[in-house]
């Protein structure tokens, strides 16, 4: 537990956007990173990029593959 308060709330974020790529496949990028609190498209990648080591995108063609 030794983060920022900053930190805590970008982890934070960074989960809740990774559920809503799982859940609503119907949102775009952009509006996932904005209601996520991230802000931008490119907040987002570089969150997801430092954390699980793939992109928004990448991400959600984990969990959109298996049912087309």
């Amino acid at each position: 537990m030794h983060n920022t308060p900053e930190a805590y709330l970008n982890n934070l974020r960074t989960l809740n956007a990774m559920r809503m790529l799982r859940e609503k496949p119907e949102y775009s990028i952009a509006a996932i990173a904005e209601e996520s609190g991230l802000r931008t498209i490119r907040t987002l990648q570089r969150r997801m990029q430092d954390v699980i080591g793939m992109t928004p995108v990448e991400f959600r063609l984990l969990f959109t593959r298996d049912k087309q």
